[in-house]
């Protein structure tokens, strides 16, 4: 595994022939090249429109996208994403890592000479300190961080993590109850950020709600190239220059991450100059950044689904024949072609083609009305009544006009015999309140952490405690059999298990996938260094602004 240090920086690529802002392959060819300048500049302040402020601050307890790209800044894991990949392992507080033969011991080395912001050292107590915090979650807070729950199996005794065990200063081992082979991929998500101890104990972060913890909100501490400044909740978050970084500093001094909910209004700001950038440009929108000389265009490729979930345990979902009426219910191509134009293509498996292991062989479903009729007639329910819940606030790759494609796919529904009762929430509530029983019936989707089968199978619908994900409710022994298979399949012998896995969801259908979505930022010509990534990780210690 390659040392950070020893890697060329992001910084570096403004002077190759590729757009300055360092633009990865699934960049548009059409996209504003900004002049070039064979020298970054240090200082100034990156204003950035996102599309909500963060659900909190403490990495372990938030799994948005919007919170993500903010807790980047400020902490770090393990290991991380090489930038612009999904699935190149670099290193980052580890230098280097080692299984024993079964996969079922990990051995981390860990960088010298890091400290905390609050100055505080990075150390092999430190890092067994964040594991058993996780392991030993409240059960309050279990819901909060279910990706853990997922990569482990379960918490505390339950999960297959065993312990945590210092070895010396700059050595701490994992110990297994069970092989994962895939572990170094996994701790790079984001919810497996090193946070302070010493900051983690004095705010507070288990004794009250995740939400309103004063660590989440006000102290969040951690090591990166950005140190927290202030939270003014409902408009901005800001970032200072951690300036006794590890590695080399960041060049700007400040970063500002302003909330702007409605995607026409973040264009706007960009383009009146009120910020920086701007995320999650409207699909519609595209055209006209290309077409502004004073703006340039990112697009991030795709590693998400969008889809239709149901909670397969209620009525009238609980019959297979209705999510299969769904399914043949739903026009993907108009959908796409209405809201997505070239940024998005119809789905029907939940990871797209470009995830290793993707099954080709399987077809979408063809959208037939007449069948979906015949399909709810055979289960007894020619007209169900259902509540169909969507967000209101939130823009995401698969979801650029949320209300908009609600209502395409409630009248598509309406047309087979569906009697919808249209439901809403604010994301934040969304995501928590769509685990209850309340949601049969939702729109959701899933933005890959890193490109593997596994992040979005085993994410969406593994097992924790021995029980099924309560978002979904989807219970199937044969499915869990097959997913435990495959990861822990032979190389020569992963594709054939993966293949077994998507079948299984194929047909079972808890989930009904529409589209796979890309999304774009746009940017003054005066930004360099962005380096977009389609798992919405994005490190922005080497952006820097020209005059």
């Amino acid at each position: 595994m390659q040392d950070r240090k020893s890697r060329p920086r992001g910084r570096l690529l403004v002077v190759a022939a590729v757009l300055s802002l360092a633009l990865s392959a699934c960049a548009s060819a059409d996209s504003n090249s900004q002049s070039q300048s064979s020298e970054p500049v240090d200082g100034g302040v990156f204003r950035l429109a996102t599309v909500a402020e963060p659900a909190g601050l403490d990495p372990a307890l938030v799994f948005d996208g919007d919170s993500y790209r903010i807790n980047a800044q400020i902490y770090e894991t393990l290991v991380t994403l090489a930038p612009g990949t999904t699935s190149e392992v670099v290193p980052a507080l580890a230098t280097s890592y080692t299984p024993n033969e079964d996969a079922t011991e990990w051995t981390f080395q860990l960088r010298e000479g890091v400290t905390f912001h609050d100055g505080t050292p990075f150390d092999a107590a430190a890092v067994k300190f964040n594991f058993d915090r996780w392991k030993n979650f409240p059960e309050a807070l279990q819901s909060r961080a279910e990706l853990y729950g997922t990569v482990f199996g379960g918490f505390g005794d339950a999960g297959i993590l065993e312990s945590v065990d210092v070895v010396d200063e700059r050595t701490v081992g994992l110990r297994l109850s069970a092989p994962r082979p895939d572990l170094p991929i996994t701790l790079t998500l984001p919810v497996f950020s090193i946070a302070s101890p010493a900051a983690l104990q004095e705010y507070g972060a288990d004794e009250v709600d995740a939400a309103s913890s004063e660590f989440a909100n006000e102290h969040p501490v951690g090591t990166g190239p950005f140190v927290f400044d202030s939270w003014t909740h409902g408009d901005r978050v800001e970032l200072v220059r951690n300036e006794d970084y590890w590695d080399e500093p960041a060049h700007l001094d400040r970063i500002v991450f302003k909330a702007i909910s409605d995607a026409a209004a973040r264009l706007n700001a960009v383009q009146a100059g009120d910020v920086d950038g701007a995320d999650m440009i409207n699909p519609r929108d595209v055209e006209a950044v290309t077409a502004n000389s004073s703006l340039q265009l990112a697009l991030r490729g795709s590693c998400n689904s969008g889809f239709v979930a149901f909670k397969s345990d209620q009525e009238p979902f609980d019959d297979p024949r209705v999510r299969q009426a769904v399914s043949h219910a739903i026009n993907k191509e108009a959908i796409v072609d209405r809201f997505f134009g070239e940024t998005g293509e119809p789905a029907w498996l939940l990871m797209p083609e470009s995830i290793p292991f993707h099954d080709d062989s399987l077809e979408n479903p063809e959208y037939d009305p007449d069948l979906a009729r015949e399909l709810l007639a055979e289960a007894g329910e020619p007209n169900p009544v259902v509540d169909f819940w969507y967000p209101t606030d939130v823009t995401r790759p698969w979801l650029p006009d949320s209300q908009g494609i609600f209502q395409a796919i409630a009248a598509d529904l309406e047309a087979v015999g569906f009697q919808v009762t249209p439901r809403s929430a604010t994301w934040t509530a969304y995501l928590q309140d769509s685990k209850t029983p309340a949601y049969g019936l939702f729109l959701l989707g899933w933005s890959c952490d890193y490109g593997a089968a596994d992040n979005f199978y085993g994410g969406a619908f593994g097992y924790i405690d021995s029980a099924p994900n309560p978002r979904y409710q989807y219970t199937s022994d044969e499915f869990v059999a097959a997913l435990e298979t495959a990861q822990v399949a032979p190389e020569d012998q992963r594709e054939a298990a993966w293949a077994q896995v998507q079948r299984i969801v194929y047909d079972d259908l808890p989930v009904v996938p529409f589209v796979h979505g890309s999304s774009s930022l746009a940017f003054s010509t005066r930004v360099h260094g962005y380096e977009p990534n389609p798992v919405l990780v994005e490190h922005l210690d080497d952006v820097w602004l020209s005059d």
